[in-house]
């Protein structure tokens, strides 16, 4: 039923009218796969030390401590939206989801405090005018002022899914209605993409399809995965992509092997698994709010570091996809894994509540 909804949305919303050439001649595309063999892994291994003694930018692996910034939606140099919290303290009394959207507001009178790399994506001179909650439906109802109505046909769909995510960021909300000038948007201003129901994030984000020629719009599920990226400052950070696969029953599942197949548009993302890597396992609770998944890759040893961000990425884009609250991680059946940050990912974690931290 959700899914069907989700589709009717993706339908109307005009998706379908998106180039969907992203797959291209990536490095993990379904052509290249067919032809390349992966190396050996302890030649994967030896050409991954090598690469740690040549002449190259890496990202920082010191990011800004934020503690309890204020998370928005903010479109990246590849036009990618991505979630940024900024360390932006919210002050007593005052709306942080209203906080939040002015910060999206391009050219907003806090610019300044938006990461190198990044713009806000909502037009200039827009007033969040005002933010009522129906805490019972977990509905929150945005109302802008006029200028909302002033963007370029082309930004129509980021904007909905830039003000949607930002909004539901906030737990007790889980659907949004928009407001212009008092009156209720039933669909978008330019280009007509429906609204006459809440926005949720089942209308997705970053939407793309699988190259799999078997996926159509109307046989299809989405799911959302999260990929990397570096930023101009060379800071690494997530970015949300919401692909349509061939439906399946297990969610969670399809998921991870979405991430897996690693980003389709290899300009603007970066893979946080290796190819070679499975999923052997899948275990939940009776409650289903953890989720242990045992994952397998011959490239990690017992008691060897592993990589944050793919494990990060693991926690990110299971609670994202399920009703799971936590996420355990078995890497090759042991359960001492340990990131490169140093954090334990071998006992149930929960989802991070700062995601991207960054200064400007």
């Amino acid at each position: 039923m959700l899914i069907h909804k989700w589709l009717r949305n993706l339908a109307l919303g005009g998706l379908i009218a998106v180039p969907l050439t992203l797959s291209g001649c990536g490095l993990f595309s379904k052509e290249a796969n067919e032809k390349i063999d992966a190396p050996p892994a302890d030649v994967e291994m030896h050409m991954m030390n090598e690469t740690d003694t040549l002449n190259v930018v890496k990202p920082t692996t010191t990011k800004p401590q934020i503690k309890n910034g204020l998370t928005v939606f903010l479109k990246d140099s590849s036009g990618m939206l991505a979630p940024i919290t900024l360390d932006v303290q919210v002050k007593k009394g005052e709306d942080a989801v209203k906080r939040a959207l002015e910060m999206m507001v391009e050219d907003n009178k806090d610019k300044k405090l938006l990461p190198v790399g990044f713009q806000a994506v909502l037009p200039k001179g827009t007033v969040v005018k005002n933010i009522t909650r129906d805490t019972e439906n977990k509905i929150a109802t945005v109302e802008f002022s006029q200028q909302f109505a002033d963007y370029n046909v082309t930004d129509e769909r980021k904007i909905v899914e830039a003000v949607t995510w930002a909004v539901t960021n906030d737990p007790s909300i889980q659907k949004v209605q928009l407001k212009l000038e008092g009156q209720t948007l039933n669909e978008m201003p330019v280009d007509g993409l429906p609204m006459d129901e809440p926005m949720t994030r089942e209308m997705g984000i970053n939407l793309e399809i699988t190259d799999n020629g078997n996926v159509t719009y109307m046989n299809s599920m989405p799911v959302t995965v999260y990929f990397s990226a570096v930023s101009p400052d060379n800071v690494q950070y997530y970015v949300p992509v919401t692909r349509l696969i061939e439906p399946s029953a297990d969610i969670a599942a399809a998921s991870l092997e979405q991430l897996i197949v690693g980003p389709l548009n290899s300009d603007a993302l970066e893979p946080v698994m290796t190819p070679e890597t499975k999923v052997k396992q899948i275990e939940r609770t009776k409650d289903g709010t953890t989720i242990t998944v045992d994952l397998t890759d011959s490239m990690f040893e017992a008691n060897q570091k592993t990589p944050a961000e793919m494990l990060q990425a693991v926690i990110l884009t299971l609670t994202e996809n399920t009703a799971a609250k936590k996420v355990q991680i078995k890497i090759n059946g042991e359960t001492n894994v340990v990131g490169d940050d140093n954090q334990n990912y071998g006992k149930p974690a929960t989802r991070p509540t700062v995601v991207n931290g960054m200064k400007a």
